[in-house]
């Protein structure tokens, strides 16, 4: 999944694009809205199979990178608050998460995901009035959270469930975790 898009600040609006790529020395990102009308260009050079650009967003609405290379990344700017008296807020609005865990089987396909299949289940969750989901002790698929994306799911995606105190005398990760997690943020 080579290209990550980062919000650096919403009001100008403000994001850092990064691709990872094989090939060429040159990642040109173009930022377009839903309708496909060009909102900013850029390009960056490639150093090590990485690209970093930075790009203030005119006049911010919803909108879609859209890198030079094939990949489609949507993104979404949003203020994330929490408030002591009013709880959390999202884009300044109260927004109470109701929610429950997933695990990673889609029931007689097993493990096996697809765009399908994901779409179907996120939208049953939404259908039964839920507005976020926890991945239990598994990383969601791409196509969950695109899924997730397009019905408007809260997600928390889990690695794992066992940080840094055993489940078992055998759990494998935890002795590592306090060393370990920092490289992975």
């Amino acid at each position: 999944y080579g290209v990550r898009v980062t919000t650096l600040s919403v009001a100008p609006a403000c994001v850092r694009v990064e691709v990872m790529t094989h090939g060429g020395d040159c990642a040109e990102v173009r930022i377009a809205e839903k309708n496909g009308k060009e909102v900013v260009c850029a390009k960056a050079a490639v150093a090590d199979g990485r690209a970093v650009v930075e790009l203030e967003i005119p006049d911010a609405k919803p909108i879609e990178a859209v890198p030079q290379d094939i990949p489609l990344e949507s993104f979404g700017l949003r203020v994330i608050e929490i408030d002591p008296a009013r709880g959390l807020l999202i884009n300044g609005e109260p927004t109470f998460l109701r929610g429950g865990c997933i695990h990673n089987d889609m029931g007689v396909i097993g493990v096996i995901n697809n765009d399908a299949t994901e779409l179907h289940r996120a939208r049953n969750i939404k259908k039964a009035g839920f507005n976020a989901i926890r991945s239990a002790h598994h990383p969601m698929s791409r196509s969950l959270m695109k899924a997730c994306d397009e019905v408007g799911l809260y997600v928390m995606d889990e690695a794992f469930d066992y940080w840094y105190r055993m489940k078992s005398p055998n759990s494998p990760y935890n002795r590592y975790f306090m060393q370990d997690f920092k490289a992975c943020l």
